[in-house]
């Protein structure tokens, strides 16, 4: 078997395989089906077999806020023979996005949605979305923003998280408004120690490791994690607590003055950094604050205060594939670093108009989900010595690499 360099040659080749028409179908899909009152969630309308660049109908949508996202084209086919049949498995069509955000709270379907395609109308009624209401405080804000909405694989983006509490008055406005004993419990769902698919992480248990209280300095419990009470801490055997009871860890974020409606605040921060391997969708949140507030110290110096709910709405960060507009017909949908190519023949001697297989062999640290099929046809270099057959590539799928044979004829 030789192996032949193909070099920039390949590169120059690379386009999307064309897939034949199949029978139309709408799917209307959301990202979450319960949300916060204030909080957005993403809308995805999947035209599958649609050639037409027709928009969906959303306008029976009247109870949310409908933000246009951008639309993609979407080419996922492969060919397998099955006892000498060639099989054809895939789809392909437009996938439209948009961002709901609703105006009121409640149970309701999001649609319907139409799509008018060659001559006739698809319809489907939309999923159901729960909207919950939450009670209005100006004691607790939380916000959670992305340093960047939309990134490609291996762009990297922030995620910072901020809690703002109303600070005490007088000479107490220095001090955290947090209740040593009692701290307030926040749910986070990205500070769970477990890796999210799709995202390069940071390590969540060394940063909530760098940030744990000492002694009994006031924070914020997080999520379920507890820590060990100190067995050589003689006042806990006087409050008559078992000193072996394990209590909600707390844990220090960086914080700051603001100033918020003429309002004084402290506000609390973590920032986070990621780094995106697959395209998808990836939902931060959202941040629930439940428990006692400070808000005000008696002339004995004893603060009282007041439970307090509240919820910061969850920001999304798209991961899509470059844009489409100026796209090089060579795209082959490989979107990474360190991509290699390699061809291989299965012959070196053959007569004239006898099919011999050609594999080219893509690897590297890339994402293979979106690759497709280099289109031979292109290469007026290999056309002006072979009859290619872009119909009957046969793929072979590996987790970093993709394999495909063509079949030739000189």
């Amino acid at each position: 078997m030789k192996t032949v360099a193909v070099g920039c040659l390949l590169l120059l080749g690379m386009t999307q395989l064309r897939a034949g028409a199949t029978e139309p179908q709408l799917e209307v899909g959301l990202q979450r089906d319960q949300i916060y009152l204030g909080e957005s969630v993403l809308l995805e309308v999947k035209a599958l077999g649609a050639e037409s660049d027709a928009e969906p109908d959303l306008s029976a949508i009247t109870n949310c806020q409908v933000k246009p996202l951008g639309a993609r084209t979407v080419s996922n086919y492969s060919f397998t023979f099955v006892n000498g049949e060639l099989r054809k498995q895939g789809y392909s069509g437009r996938i439209f996005t948009y961002e709901l955000t609703p105006r009121e709270a409640g149970e309701f379907a999001v649609g319907p949605v139409t799509l008018r395609v060659g001559g006739r109308t698809l319809r489907v009624p939309g999923p159901k979305l729960r909207v919950i209401g939450v009670e209005p405080q100006e004691l607790v804000q939380i916000g959670i923003t992305a340093s960047r909405d939309a990134v490609l694989v291996d762009e990297p983006f922030e995620i910072r998280l901020t809690i703002v509490l109303r600070r005490l008055p007088g000479a107490y406005a220095d001090l955290d408004p947090l209740f040593p004993d009692a701290p307030p419990t926040l749910t986070v769902p990205f500070l769970d120690t477990a890796e999210i698919p799709g995202l390069r992480t940071p390590d969540i248990a060394q940063v909530l490791r760098s940030r744990l209280a000492a002694g009994d300095q006031p924070g914020f419990a997080i999520n379920n994690y507890t820590t060990a009470q100190d067995p050589f801490d003689i006042g806990r055997f006087f409050n008559f607590r078992d000193p072996w009871e394990r209590r909600p860890a707390r844990f220090r974020l960086d914080r700051r003055a603001v100033e918020r409606d003429g309002r004084s605040y402290f506000e609390y921060s973590l920032t986070l950094a990621y780094s995106p391997l697959e395209e998808g969708s990836y939902a931060f949140g959202p941040v629930l604050f439940k428990g006692p507030v400070p808000t005000d110290v008696q002339a004995n110096g004893e603060a009282t205060g007041r439970d307090v709910f509240a919820v910061g709405p969850a920001v999304t960060v798209r991961v899509v594939p470059p844009p489409e507009e100026g796209r090089p017909d060579w795209y082959v949908g490989a979107l990474g670093s360190n991509l290699t190519v390699e061809a291989t023949l299965d012959t070196q001697t053959c007569n004239v108009g006898d099919p011999v297989q050609l594999t080219l062999t893509l690897e590297g640290d890339v994402q293979m989900r979106n690759v497709t099929p280099l289109r031979l046809s292109l290469q007026t270099n290999v056309l002006a010595h072979f009859d290619v057959y872009d119909d009957s590539v046969r793929t072979i799928k590996g987790e970093r690499k993709r394999q495909y044979v063509y079949t030739l004829r000189p």
